[in-house]
């Protein structure tokens, strides 16, 4: 059984747009709650706030605080 996505989105990110399916997810072992981000070109970037205030990115070193950001206002408006 395939997950259904909370709901799908163009984002823009640098320069370009991408069609974002988001889906909601929560870690077995800590039960943090995450947010799955993948994108129309293959990539997944997720997020937490890791039960504090400020969004953060979980699976890569390479994105910014204010990516993060931009991708949980989405959350937090939804």
């Amino acid at each position: 059984m395939q997950q259904e996505p909370l709901f799908i989105t163009d984002i823009t990110i640098g320069a370009e747009i991408y069609k974002a399916k988001i889906f909601g997810n929560v870690d077995k072992t800590t039960n943090f709650i995450y947010y799955t981000f993948q994108l129309s070109d293959g990539r997944r970037i997720m997020i937490s706030k890791f039960d504090g205030d400020k969004w953060l990115i979980t699976n890569s070193n390479d994105g910014t605080d204010d990516l993060a950001e931009q991708l949980g206002k989405l959350i937090d408006t939804e």
